[in-house]
């Protein structure tokens, strides 16, 4: 799991569905959760939480996507095994690791040094409490 420390920046509530923004390393995180979750403060640091397995990678500027998290980071480890990669991504401070399937890493012809983007959807990222 990755668990990237944030502050909230602002939150909107309405019909059991709370639209959170949270900012990490300079970039805002956008996440969509049940209001049943305990309320948060504006300001209040949180962890996000993010499974290997929901970080997509993209090696161009995506545009005209739905995906509300579009990280720009720099590769720093990539590990190609049978079947899966995993790809390590840095972004300021910050280290997401994204696991994705050895064709898509050979297509993506991922390197270490180069550029690109981590790819969450606003229902992907959690939050935990710090």
């Amino acid at each position: 799991m990755n668990k990237l420390k944030a502050s909230v920046l602002s939150q909107r509530h309405h019909g059991g569905l709370g639209n959170i923004e949270a900012s990490c390393d300079g970039n805002t995180f956008r996440l969509l959760v049940f209001e049943n979750q305990k309320g948060r403060e504006d300001g209040e640091d949180i962890y996000l939480i993010i499974k290997e397995s929901e970080v997509m990678i993209s090696t161009s500027a995506p545009c005209d996507i739905s995906i509300s998290n579009r990280i720009e980071s720099t590769i720093t480890n990539v590990k190609k095994g049978e079947i899966l990669c995993e790809v390590e991504l840095e972004f300021g401070r910050q280290k997401l690791v994204s696991i994705i399937t050895i064709e898509s890493a050979e297509r993506l012809d991922l390197k270490v040094g180069n550029k690109a983007y981590a790819l969450i959807k606003a229902t992907e990222v959690y939050l935990e409490d710090i």
